[in-house]
């Protein structure tokens, strides 16, 4: 199974999103994720075993909540940069999302759960860059804000129309008042 750690956005915000970047999409050689798949990453897991998800689970379960849930949607960048994009995103700004992801990864080192280590930027991902786009120009876009209480473990199954995500188990992480 390839495994990831998610925060979803509220169905409302993926259909406001996606009419932002709809003049995008004149971009060729772009291939655009699907808007029911929009998410932010916490850890990328990759390839597991059946008989790993409860040790993954456990590490999940003992993650410490956060009391800040707040995310701010801002505006379009790219990696590496917006002369030569290969990814274009939305960045994203949340105190509450770099604390959790923070302290997921710890647990998930704790108990000796391989995943992807680079460095955690909150992101948005809309569309990858297959051919090159030159003088790319990026619309504004309102700032947008939500607040997340859950987070999932999703399973990714890679087809040629694009990946479908399941949703295998959340995680409340916010602490009660």
């Amino acid at each position: 199974m390839r495994l990831f750690f998610a925060v979803d956005f509220p169905a409302e915000l993926k259909e406001e999103i996606y009419q932002d970047i709809t003049p995008l999409f004149k971009y060729n050689g772009v291939k655009w994720v699907a808007k029911e798949n929009y998410h932010l990453t916490l850890a990328f897991l990759g390839e597991k075993g059946e008989e790993e998800l409860p040790q993954i689970d456990r590490a999940a379960k003992s993650v410490p909540q956060v009391n800040e849930s707040l995310i701010k949607v801002l505006d379009f960048e790219a990696f590496p940069h917006l002369k030569k994009p290969k990814v274009l995103f939305l960045r994203i700004e949340s105190l509450g999302l770099l604390t959790l992801a923070d302290n997921l990864r710890q647990k998930l080192k704790e108990n000796n759960i391989s995943f992807d280590e680079k460095p955690f930027v909150p992101h948005l991902t809309l569309g990858r860059v297959k051919g090159e786009i030159k003088d790319i120009t990026l619309p504004k876009i309102n700032p947008k804000e939500f607040s997340f209480s859950n987070f999932y473990l999703i399973k990714s199954n890679l087809t040629p129309q694009g990946p479908i995500y399941k949703k295998i188990k959340s995680y409340e992480i916010l602490q009660n008042a």
